[in-house]
């Protein structure tokens, strides 16, 4: 028989493995490869889509030229970041042989999109609530183009994604300092949607679920790797994504 000692190290052993990253789960990738994911990403895409926006200008009305661009632009802006990692593919294979990257990330995205109908219910409560312009966005191309969303919204763009800012940022950034890693991760995340025209005050109002998903994929990538990370971040697009086709093929 064990005493309660020994029961209560076995308990707590058993915590720490069920709560210790798997062996492998955070790629070690050259810094260089992680700046370069990271800068590809944040000033990559848009330079892709202005390039490639102009080529198309007068192929498209308006609000389908905006679709396409954003499409086209994470197809291409994948294809750069692949071809940054193609040799290194195989460090990236073990985040996804444990099973915790898909319980502690599923777990992620549910938390996610509870504290977004949370928030969404309270905000309600004291102002008209409405969308940024970054999820505008996203949904006219959902209403556009739904096979294509369900792809490059709910796949290529939270891979994209977590290559620049939790393997390329964070990554780096943690080197020096984990606190100052988090902020600097979890403040640009937010950042990239947010827009500082138009609305600002609506754009502010959206910005705490921004912060609040950046901190809960940072930290499942901080803790459990970059499986984790990535399968949170794609569990809540492609909620989103179906979420939005659904509500429109009712509409219709």
């Amino acid at each position: 028989m064990l005493s309660e000692k020994e029961k209560t190290v076995n308990k707590d052993s058993l915590s720490r493995d069920l709560l210790s990253m798997p062996e492998g789960a955070i790629p070690d990738i050259p810094l260089w490869k992680r700046l370069v994911l990271f800068v590809l990403c944040i000033g990559g895409l848009h330079l892709i889509a202005l390039i490639f926006g102009a080529c198309v200008i007068n192929a498209y009305e308006d609000t389908e030229l905006n679709a396409v661009i954003n499409l086209v632009s994470y197809a291409i802006l994948f294809v750069l970041m692949f071809s940054i990692i193609v040799l290194d593919l195989p460090k990236f294979l073990p985040a996804f042989k444990s099973w915790k990257p898909y319980v502690f990330g599923i777990a992620g995205a549910v938390a996610i999109v509870t504290f977004e109908i949370f928030y969404t219910s309270i905000v309600n409560l004291f102002y008209d609530y409405s969308v940024n312009q970054n999820e505008s966005s996203v949904r006219s191309v959902i209403d556009l183009y739904p096979v294509w969303s369900v792809l490059i919204l709910g796949f290529v763009g939270p891979l994209c994604e977590e290559l620049a800012y939790r393997v390329g940022l964070f990554s780096s950034v943690n080197k020096v300092n984990k606190v100052l890693a988090y902020i600097v991760t979890i403040i640009v995340f937010a950042l990239i949607h947010f827009r500082f025209k138009g609305n600002i005050w609506n754009e502010l109002v959206n910005l705490p679920s921004y912060v609040v998903s950046g901190f809960i994929f940072t930290f499942l990538y901080d803790k459990f790797g970059f499986g984790a990370s990535l399968i949170a971040h794609v569990s809540n697009n492609l909620y989103a994504v179906i979420v939005n086709i659904i509500v429109r093929v009712l509409i219709k």
